[in-house]
């Protein structure tokens, strides 16, 4: 099943400037292949690096994690229901987790990598995924082991936020 743009939005809760996948296709229930690519005029490249701009490798391992999003999504909305019964609609997978991650050549604006990611052992609410990037001509870019955390929105509402707690107090 190929997907584009406005059907992997529907999957994943990514917009713009922070959605990188820009088409993918099913390949299986445990398999997907994408194209992820990064604009030249993404304001992260403004500061990474401003006289030799490169995509930082964690945006790399994100579209990664967004591709596996795209496939849990998917395969839940074929199912009709999320790991716990609820309406997939109200499912997001988030990124929890990095086991591996090795860069074997810089990627630049404008460039595009092919992804493949595989969904590995699911546990509990977590799924594991390998993922391997590939340049347009063919040269391993990427390779990453990730942990994904499928779980409901409506669950995350009202979730502690550290962050926002500590914005509001003043430093000595």
């Amino acid at each position: 099943m190929k997907l584009l743009a406005a059907q992997i939005e529907r999957y994943i809760p990514h917009r713009v400037p922070f959605i990188f996948v820009e088409s993918a296709e099913v390949l299986g229930p445990h398999d997907i292949s994408g194209i992820c690519s990064w604009k030249a005029d993404n304001p992260i490249f403004a500061g990474h690096f401003p006289d030799f701009p490169v995509v930082p490798g964690v945006l790399i391992v994100e579209a990664a994690a967004q591709l596996t999003g795209v496939l849990i999504a998917y395969n839940a909305e074929q199912r009709g229901i999320s790991s716990n019964g609820s309406d997939s609609a109200d499912m997001v997978g988030m990124l929890i987790g990095i086991k591996r991650a090795s860069f074997h050549r810089p990627v630049f604006p404008g460039n595009r990598l092919m992804f493949k990611v595989s969904l590995g052992s699911a546990l509990g609410g977590m799924v594991s995924a390998s993922a391997e990037g590939y340049s347009e001509s063919d040269d391993k870019t990427v390779k990453c082991e990730l942990s994904v955390a499928v779980a409901n929105r409506s669950n995350l509402i009202g979730v502690p936020d550290p962050v926002g707690s500590l914005a509001n107090e003043k430093i000595a």
